[in-house]
């Protein structure tokens, strides 16, 4: 096995190792704290930004720390707030809740907060103790200003490395997936090395280019952790993403999604709601250099800045019930498109690895 080969198999073994970490979040009444990991095998770190309501109505409710979905009960955690804008004599104020079912902070505590909360305020939470298999380092509720410009939450990014690769891992399955042109010389030593049949696949793909060397399948611009709902408007009856041939397009800072006059690259601008509504009916085209696509399928992540972020996965944006959903939307929210199914001119559905975001904003 040549030094290249043994590199990838390094790659792939410590990306696998990362992939199965458990997922961590911290519940807060009905908001929650997706936590990641920062250091060592059991540091975790998160934030959530609410507005002052949200935050003084939920810290009413239960405190439950989740692994996978199911709470840990016995752990200690803290939780603290210094006011940002001190009076003179001001204190730290702080709690120790034992995890527990139904626990919450005590009612004393809940007042002497909200009296004091404010814009640009941080609740914060940290666990005590041994660290078992989570050490909370800081989870935070930051306080939003509701009067500053709207800000998307997540930015994407376009990939604009030139590199362009005959062969892709996916992780994430029972057996990890080889997707490779193996009409190319050189992949026919990465061949060798996955063809235990026992522990991996292989798919042919003659011609088969992409951007990135390794995917899991759990891969999504928005976090599904963060996502409350997800609802199929979909008719079609197609693969996994992951099983289709994909475009990879060195130069993605030349790619476009264009929605009626309303245009994002990869993100739009702030559109005003009535700007959003005068639109929204218009089919969404994809704009890329060379070739010409046509939107075929993809999942549309709705995100308000009040409220539970619901992703729906559709074929057409003006399918009625697409702009059902699309005409409940409010100001103040993000709508990205992700996991994007196309078809090239000759009618090849492929996977476009993109991800495109629309503002809708007063201000």
């Amino acid at each position: 096995m040549n030094k290249i080969a043994y590199l990838i198999l390094g790659f792939v073994l410590i990306t696998a190792s990362l992939a199965s970490a458990q997922k961590y979040q911290l519940k807060v009444g009905n908001l929650v704290i997706g936590l990641k990991m920062v250091s060592g095998p059991h540091v975790y770190n998160g934030r959530t930004e609410v507005y002052k309501d949200e935050a003084i109505e939920n810290l009413k409710g239960p405190v439950v720390l989740l692994k996978d979905g199911v709470p840990m009960y016995g752990k200690k955690i803290i939780f603290y707030y210094l006011p940002t804008k001190r009076d003179q004599g001001s204190n730290l104020i702080s709690t120790t809740l034992e995890l527990a079912k139904d626990v919450k902070i005590p009612e004393d505590i809940q007042k002497q907060i909200a009296d004091k909360l404010d814009i640009n305020d941080n609740i914060t939470v940290q666990s005590t103790g041994p660290e078992e298999s989570i050490s909370l380092n800081s989870a935070a509720l930051f306080i939003k200003d509701p009067s500053a410009p709207y800000k998307p939450p997540v930015y994407p990014s376009y990939n604009n490395e030139n590199d362009v690769f005959s062969f892709q891992l996916v992780g994430g399955l029972s057996k990890t997936l080889l997707k490779v042109d193996s009409n190319v010389v050189s992949n026919k030593k990465i061949v060798a090395i996955y063809k235990d049949k026992k522990k991996y696949d292989i798919m042919h793909i003659p011609g088969y280019r992409t951007k990135n060397r390794y995917v899991k399948i759990t891969d999504s611009f928005w976090d599904p952790d963060e996502i409350s709902n997800t609802v199929d408007l979909s008719k079609l009856k197609l693969k996994p993403w992951y099983l289709y041939p994909e475009i990879a397009i060195e130069t993605e800072y030349a790619c476009s999604a264009k929605w009626g006059k309303m245009n994002a690259a990869p993100l739009s601008q702030n559109h005003a709601l009535d700007v959003f509504k005068e639109n929204m009916n218009n089919p969404l085209e994809i704009s890329i250099p060379k070739d010409q696509v046509t939107l075929y399928h993809f999942e549309m992540i709705i995100v308000p800045d009040r409220g539970e972020t619901t992703k729906y996965i559709c074929d057409s944006i003006t399918d009625p019930k697409v702009q059902e959903v699309l005409g409940k939307v409010g100001d103040r929210s993000a709508i990205y498109f992700q996991n994007l199914m196309v078809k090239n001119a000759t009618g090849e559905v492929l996977y476009m690895p993109l991800t495109f975001g629309f503002l809708i904003a007063s201000k």
